[in-house]
């Protein structure tokens, strides 16, 4: 499997702009114990840091770390307004589709970096169960992705 861009990104979509996979597994034992075991591809990691970005600027009010910048470091132009924007509106669309319960599990996942162990733990279950949640809340959210609408894809 390659870490190509998934089929979840807009046409327009630079592909300059895709996280190092290599880095998104080193920081979340658990995505990498799911690529170990062939239960996901690289494209399902790459769609989890973009869910996981959306939801850094969306939700957590960080700052978009591919908007655009002058020399000094400064916004080039509205961007953060629109990036933050856009981030929001894809946040709710996921949020939405999924529910409660499967965005808890990628927060765990892809915003906190838990071991698969420790997610197990925090819901009082298995990890063979968590792991095929997670490999199934992966596969749902490149669905989602892929059915996103385009407005959506502005900012």
């Amino acid at each position: 499997m390659s870490a190509a861009v998934p089929s979840c990104h807009p046409p327009s979509f630079s592909s300059s702009c895709l996280p190092d996979v290599a880095a998104v597994y080193d920081r979340r034992p658990a995505l990498a114990a799911l690529r170990r075991s062939g239960a996901i591809a690289d494209a399902h990691a790459i769609t989890a840091e973009f869910w996981a970005t959306d939801y850094m600027i969306g939700f957590m009010g960080r700052n978009d770390p591919f908007m655009e910048r002058d020399p000094h470091g400064r916004a080039t132009h509205d961007g953060p307004t629109r990036s933050r924007l856009g981030a929001i509106e894809r946040y709710k669309y996921i949020r939405a589709a999924i529910g409660g319960r499967c965005e808890k599990l990628l927060i765990l996942l892809m915003v906190e970096g838990r071991s698969m162990p420790a997610i197990a733990s925090h819901f009082g279950t298995e990890q063979t169960h968590v792991a095929g949640a997670l490999a199934l809340l992966l596969d749902m959210l490149m669905d989602h992705y892929d059915e996103m609408p385009g407005p959506l894809w502005k900012g």
